[in-house]
């Protein structure tokens, strides 16, 4: 079979995978409409307000935010449009997968098996019931996603501190959560580096152009750094410890196959 073919018949089976999952996963979750709600009064003039007058960060999302006040300003109708982003960054994060896999193939492999092998990351990742629920969703995880797999794309690639750090402090504009990705891929980059004080520097030099600009602009416009979120959910320690580990428990008993299935096959 030629590889274009080959490919193409993938990629077919892939979109294939994922349009299943979207028929039976087509919901958007309330979150969506309250970022909805802060980019049509950011295009209206009013602000980043959920209220007209009221400076409330009851987002945890500003960047999509963004993205979104861009298109109503532009006159694209939100539920539609932010439907639309999350299916195209999804689509991006399963052509990243099949990259990212292809990437780590020997010639030796691509010869035995053909690249069209690499397919199986997209594959697995179209059917997996996370990515497919979010998929279609209208929030900013597929953005989040798209996102950290490049950023890792990068870091698997061997490429220079520069683009990775630019990638995680992007993401740590899509979400808080990106900030950790940022200091791990750092750390990895330190580890890693011929110079690592050079490449600490760069992080460093980054976040403080990209990311300290922003968190100023927060605690001026509302007052403080940390989002109204963060006080409203969060509680005591002991509670935050053990739903935090009731999370961690489940997450990990739904994909404990992943890592032993990776280990079959490199066994074998």
């Amino acid at each position: 079979m030629c590889p274009t073919l080959r490919n193409t018949l993938l990629a077919a089976a892939v979109a294939a995978v994922l349009a299943a999952g979207l028929w039976w996963f087509n919901y958007i979750p309330d979150d969506a409409y309250i970022g909805m709600r802060y980019a049509r009064n950011v295009a209206e003039g009013e602000g980043l307000v959920f209220n007209p007058g009221e400076r409330v960060e009851g987002y945890t999302n500003f960047l999509w935010i963004m993205i979104l006040a861009a298109a109503a300003k532009a006159g694209v109708p939100l539920v539609g449009g932010s439907r639309a982003l999350s299916l195209l960054f999804s689509a991006g994060t399963l052509l990243l997968a099949w990259i990212a896999c292809d990437s780590i193939l020997t010639e030796k492999e691509r010869s035995l098996s053909g690249r069209g092998v690499a397919a199986v990351a997209p594959l697995i990742l179209a059917a997996s019931t996370p990515f497919v629920t979010w998929a279609l969703s209208g929030t900013e995880i597929p953005l989040f996603t798209f996102l950290l797999t490049a950023g890792m794309l990068l870091l698997l690639t061997g490429r220079g501190p520069r683009p990775v750090f630019a990638v995680f402090a992007v993401l740590t504009l899509v979400r808080p959560e990106g900030a950790a990705w940022y200091l791990l891929a750092g750390a990895l980059l330190v580890v890693r580096g011929e110079r690592p004080r050079r490449v600490a520097a760069e992080g460093m030099l980054t976040a403080a152009l990209l990311l300290a600009p922003y968190l100023i602009w927060k605690f001026l416009y509302f007052g403080s750094v940390l989002p109204n979120t963060f006080y409203a959910k969060t509680g005591a320690p002991a509670v935050q410890f053990r739903n935090g580990a009731g999370y961690t428990i489940r997450f990990a008993a739904w994909y404990i196959w992943l890592p032993a299935a990776a280990l079959f096959f490199l066994g074998g």
